[in-house]
Formats: structure tokens, C-alpha cells, sequence
């Protein structure tokens, strides 16, 4: 699995289920939480293909708003520099609350890096 999930989960203070087989049962070494009601090696959340696992840890935050604004001022700066009409830059920004190259994106982990820089930054 991808590196960043760990990395993500530990900055959120989810535990990264790490497994151990004890008593005919999976318990997680770290949490000590039972794990038998999954296959093992799906007990951790994938960020990278659900962006809306990052989203739903995010909004948990008190600075949540500054990374939703923090989003759009890396969308709208893009944006701005194109040809598009005045109208549907304002239309845009209102539209969305996320931009959709981050919520849609399942394969690259857009909403996941920025998600981790964003915290990075704040400790």
C-alpha cells in the first residue's frame, strides 16, 4: 500500500493497524483493537483511491477552513491565469467547495498530498 496513507493516518492520530495473530483472532499490536472481521491487510484506510476518507478526517479538524481555502487558492491562481471569462471564474469558485481535481481524483492522491503538506506545514 501506498507509503502516504501511513504517513496521513499517523498525522490524523488513526492508528495504523498493524496485525498480529493471537488467541485464533488478528489484534492490532499497536491499539490492541480486534481485526478478525476483515481479511488481513485491509484493516487501513486507502486515502489515495477514497479522497473522501481525507476529506471526512479534514473536516474533524479546527483549521479545516484554512485547508479547504488553502485548496482553492492553488485551483483559483490556475484558473485566473487562463483565458476564461471573469463570469465563470466567479461561477467556478462559487460552484465548489472542493475542487474536483482533488474529490474526484483516485489514482494519484491530489487530495491526500495536499491534506498532508497542509499539516506538515502547521506543526
Amino acid at each position: 500500500m501506498d507509503p502516504r496513507n501511513k504517513k496521513f493516518a499517523e498525522l490524523c492520530g488513526i492508528c495504523w493497524h498493524e496485525d498480529e495473530w493471537i488467541n485464533h483472532k488478528y489484534i492490532c499490536k499497536k491499539c490492541k483493537a480486534s481485526l478478525s472481521d476483515s481479511l488481513p491487510g485491509m484493516w487501513n484506510p486507502d486515502f489515495v483511491i477514497h479522497p473522501t476518507l481525507v476529506l471526512r478526517e479534514m473536516m474533524k479538524r479546527d483549521d479545516w477552513y484554512d485547508f479547504s481555502h488553502s485548496l482553492w487558492v492553488e485551483t483559483f491562481s490556475e484558473v485566473t491565469t487562463s483565458k476564461l471569462s471573469i463570469n465563470y471564474q466567479v461561477e467556478f469558485m462559487i460552484e465548489r467547495s472542493i475542487p474536483n481535481r482533488y474529490i474526484l481524483d483516485t489514482t494519484e492522491g491530489r487530495l491526500l498530498d495536499a491534506a498532508i503538506k497542509f499539516m506538515e506545514e502547521k506543526q
